[in-house]
């Protein structure tokens, strides 16, 4: 018996079944980034410490609570700029007495989300204000760190040579159910999914646990030769309260 091909009509309602879900996910609050929004992890934290005594390097490990905050944001033209203060990568290489990181988020459109650190943060901060400067060389200071929206296989921000090994470039390793209620401060999330990213290379690698709505939900870095490693999880999310909203 020979199958009829699906009609038109057919195809046209899935190809905008399929916009309509890539759209949900990928929409502005993908990685939600409001000014205020605050992310609070616990990490153990392993390093190496100067003994005096014998001279040498001895690990230590510590449990540390580590705060990321989005402290300003601006919009200009297609872009969107958040101004974070702290970051689970500012644990990748911990001293103790660290302070909190630097870093700028910098959403283009809905999908890319790239990410500053240090002086590249500032300065690309700075020219984002500035709408007297021009933005066209802008992505060179970032690292695309999300692709919207996300999905298990993916492969980006890579080189062409390394996105088939899915070596120096980021790889969704895998994808699964998410919990939201632990977060509730996150409302419903559309796609409550947590998808597995790691960006491997031959000295290190990371591991980043991204909810959409939600954010970074959790981070590991491995240092392949000195010690250095952390690995964090959210223990806690928040969003600033809007003006006039009662205490709770």
């Amino acid at each position: 018996m020979k199958l009829k091909s699906p009609s038109p009509v057919l195809w046209i309602a899935c190809a905008l079944w399929v916009a309509m879900l890539c759209s949900l996910q990928a929409a502005p609050d993908y990685f939600p980034l409001e000014k205020g929004t605050f992310w609070i992890y616990r990490s153990e934290t392993k390093f190496l410490v100067k003994n005096h005594a014998s001279g040498k390097n001895d690990p230590k490990t510590e449990v540390l609570t580590w705060k990321m905050e989005v402290v300003d944001t601006v919009s200009r033209d297609q872009l969107f700029a958040a101004l974070i203060k702290g970051a689970p990568f500012d644990l990748s290489w911990y001293e103790p007495g660290k302070e909190r990181g630097d870093y700028l988020i910098v959403r283009v459109g809905t999908a890319g989300y790239y990410l500053f650190g240090g002086d590249s943060a500032r300065s690309a901060w700075a020219k984002i204000k500035d709408e007297s400067q021009s933005l066209a060389d802008l992505d060179k200071g970032g690292e695309l760190l999300i692709d919207a929206p996300l999905m298990d296989g993916k492969v980006y921000a890579g080189d062409f040579a390394n996105l088939a090994r899915g070596r120096y470039c980021w790889l969704v390793e895998g994808e699964r159910e998410f919990n939201p209620k632990r977060f509730p401060a996150a409302g419903k999330l559309v796609t409550p999914r947590d998808f597995t990213l790691a960006f491997r290379t031959s000295p290190d690698h990371q591991i980043l646990d991204f909810v959409p709505g939600l954010g970074i939900v959790g981070f590991q870095y491995v240092h392949h030769g000195t010690l250095s490693e952390t690995d964090l999880g959210l223990i806690e999310f928040g969003k600033a309260k809007a003006a006039g909203a009662p205490a709770p």
